[in-house]
């Protein structure tokens, strides 16, 4: 006669097995197998809701930090440098884990997307000059100082 005897462990972990009986909890033959299953997803749903709950607290915290640089330093470029190192570790991490995924649309979007990027800083970066130009021009004329190199 061929007999399963079930011994269940309330609030425990799932993971017993006859050969390990240190951690009680689940036999290998359990009335219900699906409700094993069910529970393992449960477990690893929860796990994986604290690591995303972790990774939002960490960029916000990092961001925070990084968010005021330039007012401790009082310096504007420093916090320049600081946004673009930022944006370039988030490509490239972005990127990184694409591939790692080998998910290929979206490294190409990455990809795309650093160019759009550089193509807009340019874009300003030229403008911030002309504006600049402009401005100093004015203000020789102002001071009555005409440049006479050509």
């Amino acid at each position: 006669m061929d007999t399963n005897i079930n011994i269940i462990f309330s609030n425990q972990q799932g993971g017993g097995s006859e050969s390990d009986p240190t951690t009680p909890g689940a036999t290998p033959n359990p009335e219900a197998p699906e409700q094993q299953k069910q529970d393992g997803k449960t477990d690893n749903k929860a796990l994986t809701l604290a690591k995303a709950m972790a990774v939002q607290v960490g960029k916000q915290a990092l961001q925070m930090a990084t968010s005021r640089v330039g007012q401790t330093t009082r310096s504007t470029v420093q916090q320049q440098k600081v946004n673009t190192a930022m944006k370039v570790a988030g490509y490239g991490i972005g990127f990184v884990g694409a591939l790692a995924t080998q998910n290929y649309a979206a490294a190409a979007m990455m990809v795309v997307s650093v160019g759009f990027d550089i193509v807009n800083t340019h874009i300003d970066y030229n403008y911030g000059k002309s504006v600049e130009r402009t401005g100093l021009t004015i203000a020789a004329q102002r001071a009555g100082h005409i440049n006479r190199s050509r």
